[in-house]
């Protein structure tokens, strides 16, 4: 399962990335706030999560737009 995240919310992502189920992560934020915490993520999941910065509407819509032969689970 891929799943894409609107919003930073530790617990969710703690949630989403126990699921054994689960192959990658893309978490979309507006703020750059979270940099920080996402980099103590990604050395603890690696490739498994990405975030993504910026304006979300933009962002997801190349984001999904490259990758149009997967599929994704959208978590709020």
């Amino acid at each position: 399962m891929k799943v894409i995240l609107l919003g930073y919310n530790s617990e969710k992502i703690v949630s989403i990335m126990s699921d054994p189920n689960c192959e990658k992560l893309s978490i979309f934020d507006e703020s750059d706030h979270f940099r920080p915490y996402f980099e103590k993520l990604h050395s603890i999941y690696g490739d498994r999560v990405t975030f993504y910065e910026g304006d979300i509407e933009c962002n997801i819509y190349a984001f999904l737009k490259r990758r149009t032969d997967e599929s994704f689970v959208i978590k709020r």
